[in-house]
């Protein structure tokens, strides 16, 4: 795709295009740490809070009549290891089946997919993308 972008552009690294039939799993979140979902406009949000109130994990979805897109899947560095990630998406399912969607889909990092793959998720396609950055002279 390089050749199709001019200097203000730069590549992103790799992705995946990921796809998963929507199942009901438990994912509760470590002792001391609290999970709230919220859902507005179609757009469903899941916060981890960590024992101290700070932010430890989040992530959202967009819903559709029949399909969700899982987005900006994040677990703070000094959280991570701790299963919130697995938290965060099995919160988001839940809210997605409840408001009757059966499929969900995302654009997986090389890191990410790899959790994405041990909850069920498929790789349907590589992904590859580009990020607006001028060259300021």
């Amino acid at each position: 795709m390089d050749p199709w972008f001019s200097a203000d552009w730069e590549p992103t690294e790799p992705c995946f295009l990921m796809a998963v039939d929507l199942r009901p799993s438990r994912a509760d979140a470590p002792d001391g740490y609290t999970v709230t979902v919220d859902t507005s406009g179609g757009l469903v949000s899941a916060r981890v809070l960590a024992p101290d109130g700070e932010p430890a994990a989040c992530g959202q979805a967009g819903l559709t009549d029949t399909a969700c897109v899982f987005d900006q899947i994040v677990t703070e560095p000094a959280h991570r290891r701790r299963g919130l990630g697995t938290t965060v998406m099995a919160a988001l399912t839940a809210a997605a089946l409840e408001h009757g969607v059966s499929e969900g889909v995302l654009g997986a990092t090389v890191q990410g997919r790899a959790l994405y793959e041990t909850l069920g998720w498929k790789v349907l396609a590589p992904l590859s993308g580009q990020v607006y950055r001028p060259v300021t002279s």
